[in-house]
């Protein structure tokens, strides 16, 4: 458990390779072996050291976060997800009471990367996003 301003801070240290407001907290090289790919489940499912990247469970990851990015879900309904090559990352923080709809819920987690990506990522990519969009 966290605040969101907490994970702000520990969010903007990941991205800066473990730099915090000029003070180093990690190695570069801790960084570098938190996020670096495992591969399980003969490649179907990637971890970092506690970060998700790929797996059932990556919904926090939207459509348009890179295959550079992880993050890590919470029972409560709680996620971070990071992605350094669009030094972009979103915190959610959630009580969430219906454990029984997960669906609906990882649903939600990626709509809100999806759209924080649109609106805070670089123009080239912006207009990617743009002409992927199926609008009706």
């Amino acid at each position: 458990f966290s605040t969101a301003s907490d994970l702000n801070r520990f969010a903007t240290m990941i991205l800066n390779r473990g730099n915090y407001n000029g003070v180093q907290l990690f190695k570069e090289r801790v960084i570098t072996q938190m996020t670096s790919p495992y591969f399980y489940n003969n490649g179907r499912i990637i971890r970092g050291l506690g970060w998700d990247i790929n797996s059932p469970f990556s919904s926090p990851r939207g459509n348009y976060f890179t295959d550079m990015s992880f993050g890590h879900t919470g029972y409560s309904g709680s996620s971070i997800w990071i992605d350094p090559e669009q030094d972009l990352y979103v915190i959610l923080l959630t009580v969430r009471l219906d454990y029984t709809n997960i669906r609906q819920f990882n649903q939600l987690r990626g709509d809100i990367s999806s759209l924080a990506v649109s609106i805070f990522s670089t123009p080239r990519i912006a207009v990617e996003i743009i002409n992927d969009m199926k609008i009706p």
